[in-house]
């Protein structure tokens, strides 16, 4: 089953200008959106794919998926980054915002880039302008890019549609409830218990 989050998923690794044998850092990389952009992040042939997570199913579930795992709940986490990537990241995706926005973008290098999509957080994020360091900062809105690049939105759903069909791309349900049991899906959000994506059925 593919959803609108493959494409987000793409076009936020597009954003983060990811190079070949760079490092990426995917914040909630268990989750609806996170598990889908570590399995597309290898075909940008990247030397790490890192992955964060607060539980030790999770922390599983994204060493399976082929990234390294780094647990979020220790808040030496930075540090555990910095020892898997000592040269820094070149790409961070972040949908948490507040501080663990502000320790990832510490970890990228110069010239490398921090995504921001969302913030589970509900701090939103404060960029220090001035100590950006020649590092790029950008924000993805997946409504925003389909009405400002209506084509290209397209196309990312084609190529994100085309690797599922090929098997490249493989959504994980972490369950099914009917809409009347939406409050369900939300509790299992807000407890960030899933593994993959959670369906609401008519």
């Amino acid at each position: 089953m593919m959803s609108m989050t493959a494409p987000l998923a793409l076009r936020l690794l597009e954003a983060g200008r990811l190079p070949a044998g760079g490092t990426v850092l995917i914040h909630s990389a268990a989750g609806t959106v996170g598990h889908l952009a570590a399995q597309l992040a290898r075909s940008y042939d990247p030397k790490t794919i890192i992955g964060t997570a607060s539980s030790p199913a999770r922390l599983d579930f994204i060493r399976d998926l082929g990234a390294e795992p780094v647990d979020l709940t220790d808040p030496a986490w930075p540090d555990r980054v910095r020892a898997i990537a000592p040269d820094g990241l070149d790409t961070v995706l972040d949908a948490i915002g507040g501080t663990v926005f502000a320790q990832g973008l510490d970890l990228v290098k110069p010239l490398g880039t921090m995504v921001s999509y969302g913030a589970i957080s509900t701090e939103v994020p404060m960029i220090p302008a001035l100590g950006l360091r020649s590092r790029s900062v950008t924000g993805v809105s997946l409504y925003g890019w389909q009405q400002a690049r209506p084509d290209e939105a397209r196309a990312d759903i084609a190529e994100a549609t085309r690797r599922w069909q090929t098997g490249e791309l493989r959504p994980v349900v972490h369950a099914t409830h009917p809409l009347a049991d939406v409050a369900r899906i939300h509790e299992t959000l807000d407890a960030r218990a899933n593994l993959g994506r959670l369906v609401a059925t008519p």
